[in-house]
């Protein structure tokens, strides 16, 4: 017979499953940030201290009990349009490594009422929004392909999110009027950075095809930004490992909808206090247009020089990338038609672009001439843009455009005669 456990085993039970309920509770609440979790631990250590271990445990037990209320209660509240306001974020997960995807072999139908820039205008900001009806479809590998795909495909669309295709229609993405002029083409596209194109790029000539040719879209805006790269080495590689496994770990509690809740309240909570002004406003044609200050601002250097990390990830695939192809940001291509003439900016970062392609052998295309004319034109003829007004990313005019510069650019992709759609 199993005798009762004594009192000094019976606390020490208590006591430490208390402190593990209390602490990974912490987690599910968006504004407990990892300054904050520190602060609450050595609170709870304090309290545990001034109550008792008894009373302690009833706390704790309580608002774990009252943290799975919430978790079980907010999914069921309707909030998803506030929780989700896109497609993106409601495909959105995580990897076995903790690497952010999409859904697998998944599909979403949903209305999307604005683009990416009135969520972070500031309520005194008039833009114009463009509802829109998005398909999102992901294939076996948790990237936007509709069925079929192809077994081999001799192309491969590698980028961010314009390449992804935030903010757009299945139909409407890059890879898909690619596809419906006859190219065999796999959409690769992911919201990152070049780490993460270079990863993605060696993950897929593993999985699928080892032949296929790559086409890399360097986007002005994310991959011109500052990013420090930690070469992995020694302390550092056990480091690196130790951030991926919390990073993994919290990323769990991140994916609920009780910490999408109370990160929303938070950060709007944070943002009345100290208000970020995110967006800057330009009309064109008396249209109230959004841009991306960060963008902007990253832009205005004079020069640009690539840190020496990014030259070295393109050297691993540099015998599988094709082409390069420069993306420019909203204001650069839309700036000639503002109302009150706006400010141009330098074009410090395709020239870096392009010197380091030349120093890689790979042939570069700036998109920036072809989408500046295009939009022009169409401006011109009916009014229309190649950018939604509301969002950072192009829209379908903006996707047929460069379908068809890309088409023009690389002949042997044999894009079908007389299937280059006006806009």
């Amino acid at each position: 017979m199993t005798a009762e456990p004594r009192p000094p085993a019976l606390k020490f039970v208590a006591v430490t499953l208390s402190f593990f309920l209390l602490l990974n509770a912490f987690w599910f609440y968006g504004f407990v940030r990892d300054g904050l979790w520190i602060a609450l631990v050595v609170g709870s250590v304090f309290l545990y201290r001034k109550t008792g271990w008894i009373n302690f445990s009833i706390l704790a037990l309580t608002f774990t009990v009252l943290t799975g209320t919430l978790l079980a209660a907010v999914p069921r509240l309707g909030l998803d349009d506030m929780l989700y306001p896109d497609a993106h974020s409601r495909m959105e997960t995580r990897d076995a490594e903790g690497r952010s995807i999409y859904k697998r072999n998944s599909r979403l139908e949903m209305e999307q009422p604005f683009g990416d820039l009135k969520r972070m205008a500031g309520p005194e900001q008039e833009l114009e929004t463009q509802p829109r009806h998005i398909l999102f479809q992901t294939d076996d590998l948790g990237f936007r392909n509709e069925s079929p795909v192809p077994e081999n495909p001799r192309w491969v669309l590698v980028g961010d999110s314009f390449i992804a295709g935030n903010g757009n229609s299945q139909p409407d993405l890059l890879a898909s009027q690619l596809k419906r002029r006859g190219v065999s083409i796999y959409n690769l596209g992911w919201p990152g950075a070049i780490p993460d194109y270079v990863a993605n790029i060696e993950k897929f000539r593993k999985q699928k095809n080892r032949d296929a040719k790559f086409l890399l879209f360097v986007f002005e805006g994310n991959d011109f930004l500052e990013r420090e790269k930690v070469r992995v080495e020694g302390l550092s590689k056990i480091k690196k490992g130790w951030k991926r496994f919390f990073g993994a770990y919290k990323n769990f509690f991140r994916n609920t909808d009780l910490y999408r809740l109370t990160y929303i309240l938070y950060a709007s909570i944070k943002n009345k206090v100290k208000p970020k002004n995110r967006v800057v406003v330009h009309s064109i044609g008396g249209r109230p247009i959004g841009f991306y200050k960060r963008y902007l601002e990253a832009a205005q250097s004079e020069q640009y020089t690539f840190p020496l990390w990014v030259e070295e990830e393109l050297k691993r695939v540099n015998g599988s990338i094709a082409h390069v192809f420069f993306i420019p940001i909203k204001y650069r291509v839309l700036q000639p038609l503002f109302d009150t003439p706006g400010k141009p900016i330098p074009n410090a970062p395709w020239q870096a672009l392009q010197k380091l392609t030349r120093q890689l052998n790979i042939p570069a295309t700036n998109l920036t001439p072809q989408l500046i004319e295009g939009t022009r034109q169409l401006f011109k003829q009916n009014g229309r843009l190649t950018f939604w007004t509301d969002d950072t990313h192009w829209n379908r005019a903006g996707t047929n455009l460069v379908a068809r510069v890309v088409c023009n650019t690389l002949n042997e992709m044999g894009c079908k005669e007389g299937s280059l759609e006006k806009n």
